[in-house]
């Protein structure tokens, strides 16, 4: 079962992970859904990193845990890795986030 942000803290790690998502992504956010970024086709099949904060599916204390050096996050099917790039801007090494993907694109991402 997914966690939720229910503590003041996780409200605002939201908050800020929803600003730095506007920021950073600005042409990519679907304006008909809240939880999704823009993709080709009639369908937004890409989820927003605040839809994975909100969801609890990254938090803050997992920030935390993943600026230390022997952590590490394992990343599936990221392009175009919105989710990775943002954790890097939180401070997260690109070296501690390993990324399996079959694009071959997903190695011009910033930041990784």
């Amino acid at each position: 079962m997914p966690k939720t942000a229910s503590d003041d803290g996780q409200k605002a790690f939201v908050a800020d992970v929803a600003a730095l998502e506007k920021r950073m992504f600005p042409g990519q956010l679907d304006d008909t859904d809240a939880d999704r970024m823009k993709n080709v086709g009639k369908y937004s099949w890409l989820y927003r990193p605040s839809h994975h904060a909100r969801t609890g599916l990254i938090t803050k204390k997992d920030i935390e845990l993943l600026t230390q050096s022997d952590k590490r996050l394992l990343s599936i099917g990221a392009h175009p890795a919105y989710l990775e790039q943002l954790l890097c801007i939180l401070g997260v090494p690109a070296e501690n986030i390993f990324i399996a993907d079959k694009d071959p694109g997903i190695a011009l991402a910033d930041g990784l």
